[in-house]
């Protein structure tokens, strides 16, 4: 009985709401009606002691639970007005799957290098098919109709895989800044003295922003230049492409067969892909 009762104590106190919810007061009530009934006098003080133990526990947990409610309805009132980065984003990039894919402006032409692949790929498996199905037995066996036929159809996915890589992945964006750089950093720049004296008038016109500064990287000075519309100085080897409206580090191109900036993410990934592509052409 006592191990029930302390049980029904620790549940109240977490809170927790059961069938059996009024189980302490019925074992202090039991308590109470039989020492009254075998004494005859009101209950002893250990039981009024946990009955009042009982009624603190109660209201605790009680609060716990206005607590909580108050907190989750604060919650979901903020959750509405709290947007992700892809629902903000401000270059010309396409999302899917809730941001975790994203692609260029001309995802479309995907559709048209997948076709022109698994076209060529199908008439060759076909091709090692019929080959296979029309040779006799002694060609059989000097033919390797099919561990060409397993490359083929390796080779054919691995080249659709990446080319699905390369389009859905970021290829290297460096995040735009929302404001212009702080004024003491603009200070500090104006004071230094670089080849170029262009100013930066478009996005801000309150600002004197440099063209181009010197900055050291690796104990070698580099100049690096001022992006109108990334509000930001591009790292080395970082260039803006105009049609994903994006600054992309090691940008080498922008592909239009696979709808996406070829940057320092996806240069390993179209390369295994051309080369599959080539292993399949020839």
């Amino acid at each position: 009985e006592k191990q029930e009762m302390v049980i029904a104590l620790a549940m109240r106190e977490k809170g927790e709401e059961t069938e059996e919810r009024p189980v302490a007061a019925r074992l202090i009530g039991r308590r109470q009606a039989s020492s009254s009934v075998t004494c005859g006098v009101a209950a002893p003080a250990p039981v009024a002691a946990v009955s009042n133990w009982a009624l603190i526990l109660e209201q605790r947990g009680r609060q716990n639970r206005a607590v909580w409610r108050k907190k989750q309805s604060s919650r979901m009132e903020e959750e509405p007005n709290r947007r992700r980065l892809y629902q903000v984003w401000r270059g010309s990039n396409k999302f899917l799957c809730g941001g975790r894919l994203i692609f260029g402006p001309d995802a479309g032409s995907l559709f048209l290098s997948t076709v022109l692949i698994i076209g060529p790929l199908v008439g060759l498996c076909c091709q090692c098919i019929t080959k296979m199905n029309s040779s006799t037995s002694d060609q059989k066996k000097n033919v390797l109709g099919l561990p060409v036929l397993i490359a083929t159809v390796v080779l054919g996915l691995a080249d659709l895989a990446f080319l699905l890589l390369t389009s859905s992945r970021d290829p290297g964006i460096v995040p735009r800044n929302a404001r212009p750089p702080e004024c003491g950093d603009e200070q500090q720049v104006v004071d230094m003295t670089t080849p170029s004296t262009e100013w930066v008038n478009a996005a801000s016109p309150h600002l004197r922003v440099p063209r181009s500064k010197d900055v050291v990287v690796n104990g070698c000075v580099v100049k690096v230049k001022y992006c109108d519309t990334c509000l930001l100085y591009r790292p080395p080897r970082t260039s803006h492409c105009s049609i994903c409206n994006n600054c992309v580090q090691k940008f080498d191109h922008h592909c239009p067969w696979v709808g996406q900036c070829i940057g320092l993410v996806s240069h390993h990934l179209i390369h295994i892909g051309v080369t599959a592509s080539s292993i399949l052409l020839s």
